[in-house]
């Protein structure tokens, strides 16, 4: 039987979530509510801003 890994998330001291660390390892850091960037492991980054969508391939 495998073991699952649980999705971890970090707070500020507001309260605000500012980094989620998926089962699969990406990384979601969340500095602002309008704002993500992503870090799978493939290493490439994916950064959304705003209502829209933006990617930028790093």
């Amino acid at each position: 039987m495998g073991t699952a890994t649980p999705t971890q998330f970090a707070y500020d001291a507001d309260g605000q979530r500012v980094m989620t660390t998926r089962h699969d390892g990406t990384i979601v850091y969340t500095p602002f509510p309008a704002s993500e960037e992503s870090l799978p492991p493939s290493g490439s980054t994916i950064q959304h801003t705003g209502n829209s969508i933006t990617l930028h391939r790093v």
